[in-house]
């Protein structure tokens, strides 16, 4: 029996559409998930580029975040290697030579408000939840939310958003910046087939240039500042917070934080 993919990828005209496929996890990131994502990007690049890209989840969640079961038992040295991994296959988006339109369907926590922040373009049913809430969980945004949310809402908002832990819905994520459009579930495809559609009429080069030149000033390219946070996602994972943050998660109870 032929397995079902992690990510699957439809094709239509000059549009191509990822959907991640782990419903029963709730699309949750792990080192499968990014690998095979990695390889679909990998595989647009190579073989007739699509001129926009839709990126969307199965089921009632787009991403609800990292695969806290994965990463409960990491050490730090598998947690840096977990956080360069998703850094890696995020900047492939980000660095995409089309442009990427996330369609958010549901949830969009932790790693997957971040996996989101990484596309050009944003829009979300109204129904869906967004958040950077891991530190309830004794880590940090480890994918590059610590500075891409900040592009999109400021270093203040951003930094008061993560410390809070907030996750919020999807009018309120409207009225910060975060997303684009706002939009009732059943429009949510169709509108980002009709954005993606307008987008794929453009002269592919100039979108491109675009990109380059955006990616460039933002800073996003910035090394130093990726290399941060993976170092101190990993840090992380040598204290106690992390172990009981995770723990409380999956046995759904209050955590215990002692500071170390």
């Amino acid at each position: 029996m032929k397995a079902t993919p992690l990510i699957r990828c439809e094709r239509h005209a000059h549009i191509a559409t990822l959907t991640l496929n782990r419903p029963e996890s709730l699309n949750a990131l792990n080192a499968g998930m990014l690998a095979s994502l990695n390889a679909q990007l990998g595989e647009l690049a190579q073989h007739d580029t699509p001129r926009a890209l839709i990126l969307t989840g199965e089921g009632k969640a787009f991403v609800a975040g990292g695969d806290i079961r994965a990463m409960q038992s990491m050490n730090p040295a598998e947690a840096k290697a977990f956080a360069e991994q998703g850094h890696a296959v995020l900047q492939m988006l980000t660095e995409a030579p089309y442009p990427v339109i996330a369609a958010i369907n549901g949830f969009a926590l932790g790693g997957g408000l971040e996996l989101a922040l990484a596309c050009d373009m944003i829009i979300a049913a109204e129904e869906a939840k967004l958040g950077l809430p891991e530190v309830t969980l004794g880590v940090i945004p480890g994918f590059g939310g610590t500075f891409r949310l900040a592009q999109r809402v400021g270093l203040a908002r951003a930094r008061a958003l993560m410390l809070s832990a907030e996750v919020f819905d999807a009018q309120r994520a409207h009225q910060l910046g975060i997303i684009d459009e706002l939009l009732p579930k059943d429009e949510l495809m169709p509108r980002a087939q009709a954005i993606a559609t307008g987008l794929s009429k453009h002269a592919p080069c100039a979108l491109k240039q675009i990109k380059t030149l955006s990616i460039s000033l933002s800073g996003t390219r910035t090394e130093t500042r990726a290399a941060q946070e993976i170092d101190a996602f990993a840090r992380c994972f040598a204290t106690h917070d992390q172990r009981e943050g995770m723990d409380a998660f999956l046995n759904k109870r209050p955590a215990q934080f002692k500071g170390h």
